[in-house]
């Protein structure tokens, strides 16, 4: 879907239903967008009445399903621990845990974009992980 303004995008996003798109409740969407001649996973966040777009970063570091558990309850309530138990997993391939920092920026996006679709977290964190794998065999071949 091409957007050819701005608020051609605030208005797709103010009226998607992110609800469809979770992994769980406390779960976030993505939107995998091209701009110019890249594609990547953008984070939109509403402000008064513009949407904040933040690119996506991903961090690993080894860890064990059953070690998820212990920093679940380090970094969660009680009240929240199943959901966040859950979540937590998604962020889990191959023993290493990952986290999507979107951190705020300017913006960056041109008015026309392209939102080729929505993204859950876990669909998020596949797509950057599989292109991770791309562009290293790019660099290195």
């Amino acid at each position: 879907m091409v957007f050819n303004t701005k608020q051609e995008l605030y208005d797709y996003l103010n009226n998607f239903d992110y609800e469809s798109k979770k992994d769980s409740p406390i779960s976030s969407v993505y939107f995998l967008v091209k701009h110019g001649k890249t594609i990547e996973p953008i984070y939109f966040t509403p402000y008064e009445d513009v949407w904040f777009e933040s690119p996506c970063e991903v961090r690993g570091f080894p860890m064990k399903d059953d070690e998820v558990i212990k920093y679940v309850k380090t970094q969660y309530g009680s009240k929240y621990w199943k959901d966040a138990y859950e979540f937590e997993l998604l962020m889990q391939k191959d023993g290493t845990h990952y986290d999507i920092d979107c951190p705020q920026c300017s913006p960056f996006l041109p008015e026309k974009v392209e939102i080729i679709k929505p993204l859950s977290e876990r669909e998020c964190l596949e797509w950057v992980l599989d292109n991770w794998a791309k562009d290293k065999e790019n660099k290195e071949g």
